[in-house]
């Protein structure tokens, strides 16, 4: 039944290895970004707080979140 013949390979055709490789800069280029967001929110709320930032609070939050 299925997969029990003999698979002919199967290469990358250019189309999909351009495909691949937008994919993956779009990906990088996401995670860059939420690196940067989450540094911009720290900047943010220690200008809020003006630096006063409990230790606890730092290592407590698992994930950032926006709030409006």
């Amino acid at each position: 039944m299925s997969g029990a013949g003999n698979r002919e390979q199967v290469f990358p055709t250019p189309l999909t290895k351009r495909f691949r490789d937008i994919t993956q800069r779009i990906d990088k280029a996401k995670r860059k970004m939420g690196r940067v967001i989450k540094t911009f929110s720290l900047a943010e709320i220690q200008y809020a707080t003006g630096d006063n930032i409990g230790y606890q609070v730092q290592e407590s939050v698992q994930k950032a979140r926006f709030s409006s």
